[in-house]
């Protein structure tokens, strides 16, 4: 029973560390997409130019929140086997 926890949590620590790399790509790919059109939303250079580190900055804390998100999930996945041996109950004695 300890090796299915064990198992089910590999299983789902790949699966949402999988979901957090296609998160990331996102807020990457939408950051560097705001920030590459900035110019589309005003012509006055000054007014691009901030719009364009706005937007540098959303993406760098978007990626910073979902690497501390897929932090936080893999240590709670991780914790399944843990309670999975402190609560398993305890061993049967030996045969003499």
């Amino acid at each position: 029973m300890k090796r299915l926890f064990t198992g089910a949590a590999v299983v789902l620590g790949v699966l949402w560390s999988l979901f957090a790399w296609g998160a990331y790509a996102l807020v990457e790919w939408a950051g560097g997409f705001a920030s590459a059109n900035a110019d589309v939303v005003t012509g006055h250079p000054e007014t691009v130019v901030l719009l364009s580190q706005a937007a540098g900055l959303l993406t760098s804390l978007g990626l910073a929140g979902v690497v501390v998100v897929w932090l936080i999930g893999l240590a709670v996945l991780l914790l399944i086997p843990v309670a999975a041996r402190l609560l398993g109950g305890s061993r049967p004695l030996p045969r003499s």
